[in-house]
């Protein structure tokens, strides 16, 4: 049995944003470090310039890449594919000199310098796939040749992989279904020291607090939330939907707020960083996610330990644990006559309010990042005893 690890995570999003996977990176190294293995990051992100204590214990290996594809459109696939060899070669040249026990590679990119180095010296890597494979969030970007989205899934770095994660058991579906083999599970977690719930739980129907929080994107169906706010404010006209997120739907959902007539009641209040949202959380009522997919859908989480009775489309982690939980409801996709009967029904009612944010509460320590890289860890001996053997 292998006792303290050398990992290496792969990560080019890190140390932690408002962004999901982000979050997962930071907390997952913080774990690992904390029960004494020695962590190794291998990122884009020039940890140098933000304002953030990064624990002795974990090594940050940083480069940066030019973005010559978003300057030249006319030649962006022939810069794209320039940049994803420089960031492989150079990503698998770290791996070479660290020597890592295994790889954790935190997207299906970041497995193809992981499969190099493991033809190279044999060193065993797990990918955790963050979302749906059959979906095109999933795939390369535009800047990638036509032939090889195509195929994406298919390649080698992913399906040659010692172990693939993901997140819920839709996506572990799709991972069957398009490569024909097992993947395991394990759930994002949520920091319970950060998100924390008020004391007493009480619907306020005199003001409803509605919180979201997610990018300004087609894809989180921002626009149904809103449309629904039409229907909510003729019953309670102090009730207010906050937003938080930004994104290229801005001018859009602003002017659908205008045109509405619900400046006073939808408020857009910007990207905020994760360690202000807790106290939006806190002083919210009802959590409203309102996407038309999901990986995880990790605000669900944060939301839930901070008490809050969950709305949600049935994306991502939502119907396991809404379903399991008894701790909100589920709404149809592109329903803003669903979401507001909803709203409605739940501030209407801060009895069934209060059991569903008690719900969410107990449901939520059962995803501690503690017990998230406990699971990590597992995996990751049961590959290198599977090599030893």
């Amino acid at each position: 049995m292998v006792n303290k690890l050398k990992i290496c995570l792969i990560a080019p999003d890190y140390p932690s944003k408002i962004g999901g996977v982000e979050i997962v990176n930071w907390n997952l190294s913080k774990e690992f470090g904390n029960q004494g293995n020695e962590v190794h990051i291998i990122t884009l992100c020039n940890v140098h310039n933000i304002k953030i204590n990064i624990p002795e214990n974990i090594s940050i290996h940083h480069f940066s890449i030019y973005r010559l594809h978003n300057k030249w459109r006319l030649f962006s696939n022939f810069f794209f594919i320039l940049e994803a060899i420089i960031y492989i070669v150079r990503t698998s040249l770290l791996l070479i000199s660290i020597k890592p026990d295994i790889i954790q590679a935190q997207g299906p990119i970041e497995a193809i310098p992981a499969l190099l180095v493991k033809l190279l010296k044999n060193i065993p890597y797990v990918l955790t796939i963050h979302g749906n494979l059959a979906h095109p969030d999933a795939n390369p970007g535009p800047g990638m040749p036509r032939i090889i989205r195509k195929y994406w899934a298919h390649l080698p770095h992913i399906k040659y992989a010692d172990r693939i994660v993901t997140l819920t058991q839709e996506c572990k579906i799709a991972i069957y279904e398009v490569l024909h083999r097992n993947a395991d599970i394990i759930h994002n977690g949520v920091d319970l020291d950060i998100f924390t719930s008020k004391s007493g739980y009480i619907m306020q129907t005199y003001e409803p607090k509605i919180l979201c929080v997610a990018r300004f994107d087609v894809i989180k169906g921002l626009e149904y939330a809103i449309r629904a706010m039409d229907e909510v404010c003729i019953k309670y006209p102090r009730a207010k939907l906050i937003i938080i997120g930004d994104g290229e739907q801005y001018e859009t959902l602003h002017t659908l707020i205008s045109r509405g007539n619900l400046s006073y009641n939808v408020l857009l209040l910007g990207s905020r960083p994760n360690e202000e949202i807790p106290k939006y959380m806190q002083s919210s009522h009802l959590f409203l996610l309102t996407s038309l997919s999901e990986g995880f859908a990790l605000t669900l989480l944060e939301a839930m330990a901070c008490g809050l009775p969950i709305i949600s489309t049935p994306v991502g982690i939502a119907p396991e644990i809404i379903n399991s939980w008894n701790n909100g409801r589920l709404i149809p996709f592109m329903d803003p006559d669903a979401i507001s009967s909803t709203l409605i029904e739940l501030i209407e009612n801060p009895d069934l309010c209060h059991l569903y944010s008690q719900n969410s509460i107990h449901a939520a320590k059962e995803y501690s990042w503690s017990s998230v890289s406990e699971k990590y860890l597992c995996e990751y001996r049961s590959v290198l005893n599977k090599k030893i053997n």
